[in-house]
């Protein structure tokens, strides 16, 4: 009695979690993020004092 009890609310819990995850997935990784209102790192749109390595580099 108590697997058809358990299973339903497991099953809707597993789908509130994918579908949050889905959800989450669709804004991006900046938006998404739970620190993105005081993050001062790579989430900002102005160009970073930062130098990037150069991803073209030769063989």
């Amino acid at each position: 009695m108590i697997n058809w009890i358990l299973l339903p609310i497991i099953l809707l819990y597993a789908g509130w979690m994918f579908y949050r995850f889905w959800q989450k997935s669709k804004q991006g990784a900046c938006t998404s993020c739970p620190a993105a209102r005081t993050c001062a790192g790579y989430c900002t749109t102005e160009p970073s004092t930062i130098a990037k390595p150069d991803c073209t580099g030769t063989q």
